[in-house]
């Protein structure tokens, strides 16, 4: 038995008796905290305001939810002898550098810091569009096959 429960009742009440603790030690530091802080009731799951407080409370802005999520894997082009792996809202390119992908349509994402865009024609083929600015692998109409 842990140190805590040594001295309690062996039943249900001694787990009532410790989330009554666990309350009170919470709120005692809560209080004791010298920062900002904000305390939400959240029994009326009332979750959009929730965000929204604890966004204006964090001086944060609210960011939308993706409009699709690329599909995951490694994707090839011969004649550069490039490949780009797709992991999540993460892709690394050609030259090794992880960049984020940031969801335009289902099946279009911006790349972080790049004017090019990463379009699925199909789960199995990326093809390259929007601008491209140095890297042979930004050129519009570059196509990655799945592998």
């Amino acid at each position: 038995m842990q140190p805590y429960y040594q001295d309690k009742p062996a039943n249900v009440d001694a787990h009532r008796q410790f989330l009554r603790d666990y309350g009170w030690m919470a709120q005692s530091l809560f209080e004791a905290a010298p920062c900002k802080k904000a305390a939400y009731e959240i029994t009326e799951a009332d979750w959009p305001r929730h965000e929204k407080e604890m966004l204006a409370f964090l001086g944060a802005e609210h960011k939308p939810d993706p409009k699709g999520f690329p599909h995951d894997g490694v994707y090839r082009n011969e004649p550069l002898n490039s490949d780009i792996v797709v992991d999540g809202l993460v892709m690394t390119d050609p030259e090794g550098k992880k960049r984020k992908l940031i969801s335009i349509s289902e099946n279009e994402f911006y790349m972080e810091c790049l004017p090019t865009e990463l379009r699925f024609e199909t789960p199995e083929r990326i093809v390259m569009s929007g601008e491209q600015i140095a890297a042979r692998w930004t050129v519009t109409g570059t196509a990655f096959d799945k592998t």
